[in-house]
């Protein structure tokens, strides 16, 4: 149940500004900068929406309460006469206006309604996460250990962490240094959650590091195994939080398994509900970085700009890889539209946030700046930006350094460095077999490079462009099939 203190609401601009001060849950209090949502701007449809049915709802518990209800309500809370009037006015005309959430609260206090179970009652009529469509019929049954896990999980009683425990926390930020051995820790402590050996309420955040990691080794379907079985058992708890965390992991392997952004970008508003619901802003700052990706990833540049800058008003100071996420991705967009020192003093708050991220993040934002180096024609910045970023994507992801180096080489041939680009491109010969386990066109388009310069021919720009351009459209398609035919 979510138990709000005192609200304070700002007057803004809009038709609707919302900004409260801070929400409290059983397990903690979360105090906030603020969360602001105006109802002009329908990117935030899934929030709004929270925000109407308390009305709605509290419309209908007036009206079972009668015209004498109505006018003590009014009374007590300090409001004029005519204020429910208006509300239900406002209401009833379709058009959403401001809404004053510290009013509604101190109603809920005059008819003395518990604000948690008023809470809990519209919370639990939203949608829920609706497992069917996220295709489990294709899972197949899951790996014995996980099997064994989620039928503790369901079939014997526990109640869900207050806190997550230290280990666990850094389990988890370990997988983005070695995905491998995180998987291989997690997996570990598992067999040991299903031996009863450790407590049956570690097992839901269990299955979701272990989920996570596994999709960071490209093992996709045994990660959304471990991750819907961690969802299915943490719904029967009701925990807010725990659900807003578990479906943003999905987002993440259904976008790696499938490609389908647009349904990464459905979670993660879904997720951010939850969050919301669970009066936790700086875990919906997270939501809010993961529908910022996501709407990136589908070409939505300037909407994901103002995602990314919502969320970076969400998130705590001590959130560095969010907010680093959220700088980059906004980076990106910025470039994508042609404004380079936007994406560039982005690029530039993002790298006082590198060394509190791991290593495949502070590459990721190497690309970055190479690509505003490459468009600002500072070649020589660009070309150690990528060197830099081949280097250290090698070990951990074939294509991030097949892309880093086809840029490197595009970098040359703008300088007309042709023999260092040819022979740049031969470099190209340690990612062919290992794309084909990921994509057939990605490996054909490695193979068209590698072949032109061990040939001694020129390498066009627009042969260069091209295989860019493959190798980032299949990164984003299903690497399941390919390896399927294994």
């Amino acid at each position: 149940m979510v138990t709000l203190l005192p609200s304070v609401v700002q007057q803004g601009a809009g038709p609707l500004c919302l900004r409260t001060v801070g929400w409290q849950t059983p397990a903690r209090a979360t105090r906030f900068r603020g969360f602001a949502i105006s109802c002009r701007d329908a990117r935030f449809k899934s929030v709004i929406r929270i925000l109407k049915k308390l009305y709605l709802e509290l419309d209908r518990l007036l009206e079972a309460r009668g015209r004498g209800a109505v006018q003590r309500v009014q009374a007590d809370a300090g409001l004029g006469e005519t204020y429910i009037r208006d509300l239900r006015d406002r209401l009833a005309d379709g058009v959403d206006r401001r809404y004053d959430l510290s009013a509604l609260l101190r109603m809920l206090e005059a008819l003395g309604v518990p604000p948690g179970a008023f809470f809990g009652k519209v919370f639990g009529a939203l949608e829920p996460i609706a497992l069917t469509q996220l295709e489990t019929r294709r899972l197949g049954e899951p790996p014995e250990l996980v099997a064994r896990v989620k039928e503790r999980l369901l079939l014997e009683q526990w109640q869900p962490l207050v806190e997550l425990p230290e280990h666990l926390r850094r389990l988890d930020a370990h997988r983005y240094e070695n995905a491998v051995e995180a998987a291989r820790f997690a997996r570990a402590d598992l067999e040991e959650v299903a031996a009863g050996l450790r407590p049956l309420a570690q097992g839901v955040p269990l299955l979701a590091v272990y989920g996570s990691a596994l999709r960071m080794t490209d093992r996709f379907n045994e990660s959304q195994q471990a991750v819907v079985a961690a969802i299915e058992a943490a719904e029967s708890t009701g925990d807010e939080a725990i659900l807003g965390d578990l479906v943003q992991r999905l987002a993440y392997v259904v976008a790696d398994r499938s490609g389908d952004y647009g349904r990464a970008l459905q979670l993660a508003e879904k997720a951010m509900v939850h969050h919301v619901a669970a009066g936790d802003m700086n875990a919906a700052g997270t939501a809010f970085v993961d529908r910022g990706l996501w709407q990136y990833k589908l070409g939505r540049y300037e909407e994901a700009i103002r995602s990314q800058r919502r969320a970076l008003e969400l998130l705590d100071d001590s959130e560095h890889r969010n907010r680093f996420s959220a700088l980059q991705v906004q980076g990106l967009c910025w470039c994508e539209l042609g404004e380079l020192e936007q994406a560039h003093k982005n690029a530039s708050q993002a790298s006082e946030l590198a060394p509190w991220v791991g290593a495949l993040m502070r590459v990721k934002l190497l690309r970055l700046q190479a690509r505003i180096a490459v468009d600002r024609r500072r070649y020589g910045a660009a070309e150690e930006h990528l060197r830099e970023a081949i280097e250290a994507f090698g070990p951990t992801s074939v294509d991030e350094a097949a892309v880093a180096t086809v840029e490197l080489v595009r970098v040359l041939q703008i300088q007309n460095r042709t023999d260092n680009a040819r022979e740049t491109a031969k470099s190209m010969a340690q990612f062919v077999i290992p794309l084909q386990d990921r994509s057939v066109a990605a490996a054909a388009a490695a193979h068209e490079l590698l072949k032109r310069a061990q040939a001694g021919c020129d390498i066009p720009l627009e042969l260069l462009h091209r295989v860019i351009e493959v190798l980032e459209d299949e990164r984003a398609r299903p690497r399941e099939r390919a390896r399927s035919k294994r």
